[in-house]
């Protein structure tokens, strides 16, 4: 199972390629493997969301997420 991740941004800033390094917990995978499985089948049954009353930050996309895990419409 992965434990650490890094993201590299392909732009260097100030003339260095930057890395954003991150710890991996067991349960951030598992719920990644939740929300994987569920947009899986609601692509395969063409049922797309309205996310539109989701505010575009990460508090809604968040929500958006936790309704998704909860079945909600």
């Amino acid at each position: 199972m992965v434990k650490r991740g890094v993201i590299e941004f392909i732009e260097p800033h100030r003339g260095q390629i930057m890395g954003l390094k991150a710890e991996i917990e067991k349960e951030e995978v598992e719920r990644m493997e939740k929300l994987i499985g569920i947009v899986y089948k609601k692509i395969l049954a063409l049922d797309f969301p309205d996310a539109s009353r989701y505010s575009k930050d990460i508090k809604g996309i968040l929500a958006f997420e936790e309704d998704l895990l909860k079945n909600i419409p």
